[in-house]
């Protein structure tokens, strides 16, 4: 079958459809251009897991957020 669209999915887009439609929406993040990234030091987007029902994220070290504002962690 072929897909009726293509592209990135997007934080947002996906809690939200999770949220308001009970589905998972998955594929391809877009890619993490920073300063860190490129050099191959410090932490990478991928680095930090996401636990959307606590509304958390977690550090590489540990350390656990307070939370967030908004609908996901980029708001």
């Amino acid at each position: 079958m072929t897909p009726l669209c293509a592209g990135y999915t997007s934080l947002p887009h996906g809690e939200l459809a999770t949220r308001e439609h009970q589905v998972t929406v998955s594929g391809p993040l877009r890619s993490n251009p920073t300063r860190q990234q490129r050099r191959n030091k410090g932490f990478a987007r991928d680095d930090f897991p996401i636990d959307y029902d606590r509304q958390q994220v977690t550090c590489p070290q540990g350390q656990v957020s307070q939370g967030w504002h908004g609908s996901c962690p980029t708001s």
